[in-house]
């Protein structure tokens, strides 16, 4: 992290077990008036939890996703550590293995755009789980499950977005990570709508993008259909229940948005004529956010 100006790094940790979901999203932040802190916040399918911790309890190491904060431990390899949320006790203890990447850096050209609010990375579309996560001494053992990964860094999340996230299959061995999200340019007041998507099904990669010619042809706070060329993706949240999380707006964690971690969900994909598949899980996370104009008098 540079010393000049706004910035927020971020990375979340998705654990899904059957129709349950535990999210960890921790991160650092620096305000425009140079005050830094880091913050660890937890979701679940019934609540959601904060933390506010002192920026000299964070500690990254430069060579790979390997993040110590508050005495916690979060890695490629797993997260291991427990945390006081205003008198909830949550401990963990979960091992992965079978991390899956991707093949090029999701937002491919996009990464390198000068002023762009917010740069996204995928660290694992789908890995196994062993250990556990206990909430208020009720221990739920989450092996066998399946993991997610990703982040953000820059200075604010777009002010509008749609995001859908969904493992599927018998061992979770399948994934959709979605989002649609307002890009402004770097001169004047322009702004484009851009699109990223990544589809891991059946050990085949498949990539819509922005960049590659995706089109959003249709986006409501809960439907998405893309195209790109003879590739279609519907994205159907059903419904779920949403639960409070915060997110950065010049560095400073000011933002309230709303994330359904664990809801019905509904994923078709389409090549060309052919239906690859066409899936309802109970464990898809989703979440769209809209900033309210600024009203002036």
């Amino acid at each position: 992290m540079s010393e000049k100006g706004a910035f927020f790094e971020g990375w979340y940790f998705k654990h899904q077990i059957g129709s349950q979901v535990f999210s960890f999203i921790i991160s650092h932040h620096r305000e425009i008036t140079g005050e830094k802190y880091g913050w660890i916040q937890m979701i679940t399918p019934s609540a959601s939890y904060f933390k506010k911790v002192g920026i000299q309890t964070f500690y990254e190491n430069s060579k790979g996703l390997d993040i110590w904060i508050d005495g916690i431990s979060f890695s490629l390899k797993g997260i291991v550590g427990k945390v006081d949320f205003d008198g909830c006790l949550v401990s963990f203890d979960v091992k992965y293995e079978g991390i899956t990447p991707l093949k090029e850096h999701v937002m491919g050209p996009f990464r390198f755009m000068p002023a762009m609010e917010c740069r996204h990375d995928v660290y694992s579309l789908t890995h196994k789980l062993d250990g556990f996560i206990q909430i208020d001494g009720v221990r739920v053992d989450v092996s066998g499950g399946t993991g997610y990964i990703e982040g953000d860094k820059g200075h604010s999340f777009p002010k509008s977005y749609f995001w859908s996230q969904c493992n599927f299959g018998d061992n979770g061995e399948h994934c959709v990570v979605v989002a649609v999200a307002d890009i402004p340019l770097p001169v004047g007041n322009l702004h484009f709508q851009g699109n990223l998507c990544e589809v891991y099904y059946k050990g085949e990669h498949y990539r819509l993008a922005t960049y590659h010619g995706a089109k959003v042809l249709m986006l409501t706070p809960n439907y998405l259909l893309l195209q790109q060329g003879k590739y279609k993706l519907q994205v159907s949240i059903i419904r779920g229940n949403g639960h409070l999380l915060k997110a950065p707006k010049q560095g400073k964690m000011s933002r309230h948005i709303t994330e359904k971690p664990a809801c019905k969900g509904r994923y078709t994909f389409y090549e060309g004529e052919k239906m690859l598949f066409d899936i309802v899980s109970d464990a898809a996370s989703g979440e769209y956010y809209q900033e309210e104009p600024d009203c002036k008098v």
